[in-house]
C-alpha cells in the first residue's frame, strides 16, 4: 500500500511539472520563389496549410500576391500583383475570403472566385458559414450559403461579428443602450447574443472564439487597464503578463486554450497552461536570425503558429511548430 502511494505521488508530480513545462518551438521561414517574397502569413488551418500575402520582387510594396502554403510549396491563386489587398481568414478545405480595396471575395479552393458585395467578411467556418458585418444595417451577421442571420445588438444601434467556429456560435463587440453607449464582447449561439461584461470596466472586445465556445479578448478594468481575457462559458478569466511584463492583445485561440497575440512591447506572446510568454524566448537555436517577431495571427489546433517577424533586417512570413 505505501508502494502504491509513493507511485501515486510520483504520478501526481509528473503531472505538474508537465504541465508547468516550458513549451519549445522551432520556427521556419516560409519560402520563397524566384519570383515571390512572402511578407505575411494571416492564417494557419488545422492540415498546416498557410495563406497569407508575398511581395513582387522588384514591384512596389503596394503590389501583392495572395498564396497558399502547402507542403512546403508556395501557391499564389491570383494571377498578377493586386492593390490594396488583405487575405483575412481560410478553414479547412482551403477556402480563403480576403479583400481587394474595399470589396470582399471567397477565393475556394477549386479556384473559383465569389464577390461578396454588401458585406464585410471576418472569417469563415469549416461550413463554409461566415461572420461577417452587413452594409445595410451595419450588424455583425452569419452569411450561410446565400442565408443571411442578423445577430442583433445588446440594446444599442451597432454590432461586429469577428469570428465563428463550427458550431456557428460567434464573437464580436456590440452597443449596449445609450447616447454614447460602451460596447461590450459578445457570444451569440442558438440564436441569442449573450454579453460576456467585462473586467470591471466599461468595455471588451471578442476577438476570437474556438470550437468549445471559449472566447478570447480584452476588456477594461475598473481602472480602465486593458487586459487580455478567456471566457470559457461561465466566467471571464484574466490572461496574466509575460515574464517580461508584456501584456497580451489576443488575435486566436485553439481548443486547448493556447493563444496567441501581439504584446505591449512589439512581440508576440503565446499563453498557455496560465502562463504567458514571448513567442521569441522559446525558438532556441532555430530562432537566432530571427530579431523579432512582430505579429501572431493564427494558432491551429496542433499549436502551429504564423505570423509576421523581422529576420537579417526583412519582414518575412514565419511558421512556428511545437516540439514540445
Amino acid at each position: 500500500m505505501i508502494r502504491s502511494m509513493v507511485c501515486s505521488l510520483l504520478l501526481a508530480l509528473s503531472a505538474s511539472v508537465a504541465v508547468a513545462a516550458r513549451p519549445v518551438y522551432k520556427i521556419e521561414l516560409i519560402d520563397h520563389d524566384d519570383e515571390l517574397l512572402p511578407k505575411e502569413a494571416m492564417v494557419i488551418n488545422d492540415h498546416g496549410v498557410v495563406a497569407g500575402r508575398a511581395g513582387v520582387k522588384g514591384a512596389s510594396d503596394q503590389g501583392l500576391v495572395p498564396f497558399r502554403y502547402v507542403d512546403g510549396v508556395l501557391k499564389p491563386f491570383l494571377p498578377g500583383p493586386t492593390e490594396a489587398l488583405l487575405v483575412q481568414d481560410m478553414n479547412d478545405t482551403g477556402d480563403v475570403i480576403g479583400r481587394i480595396f474595399n470589396d470582399y471575395y471567397v477565393w475556394r479552393a477549386d479556384g473559383t472566385t465569389e464577390a461578396m458585395p454588401g458585406m464585410s467578411l471576418y472569417a469563415i467556418n469549416d461550413l463554409g458559414q461566415m461572420a461577417v458585418r452587413s452594409d445595410d444595417s451595419w450588424h455583425g451577421h452569419i452569411y450561410d450559403h446565400g442565408t443571411l442571420t442578423d445577430l442583433g445588438t445588446l440594446g444599442g444601434n451597432n454590432s461586429s461579428a469577428f469570428d465563428i467556429n463550427n458550431r456557428g456560435e460567434v464573437t464580436g463587440i456590440a452597443d449596449l443602450p445609450g447616447q454614447y453607449p460602451p460596447y461590450h464582447a459578445f457570444i451569440w449561439r442558438d440564436g441569442q447574443m449573450i454579453d460576456l461584461g467585462t473586467l470591471g470596466g466599461t468595455t471588451s472586445w471578442g476577438a476570437a472564439i474556438n470550437d468549445l465556445g471559449h472566447v478570447v479578448g480584452t476588456a477594461n478594468d475598473k481602472k480602465g487597464a486593458r487586459h487580455a481575457f478567456i471566457h470559457d462559458g461561465s466566467v471571464m478569466k484574466k490572461l496574466p503578463p509575460s515574464e517580461e511584463g508584456d501584456t497580451l492583445t489576443p488575435s486566436d485561440v485553439n481548443d486547448r486554450d493556447e493563444v496567441v497575440g501581439s504584446g505591449s512591447a512589439g512581440e508576440v506572446l503565446l499563453s498557455v497552461a496560465g502562463k504567458t510568454y514571448r513567442l521569441k524566448n522559446l525558438l532556441g537555436k532555430s530562432g537566432a536570425e530571427w530579431e523579432r517577431l512582430m505579429y501572431a495571427n493564427s494558432i491551429n489546433q496542433a499549436g502551429q503558429i504564423v505570423g509576421v517577424g523581422v529576420r537579417k533586417g526583412r519582414l518575412r512570413a514565419y511558421i512556428a511548430t511545437p516540439v514540445r
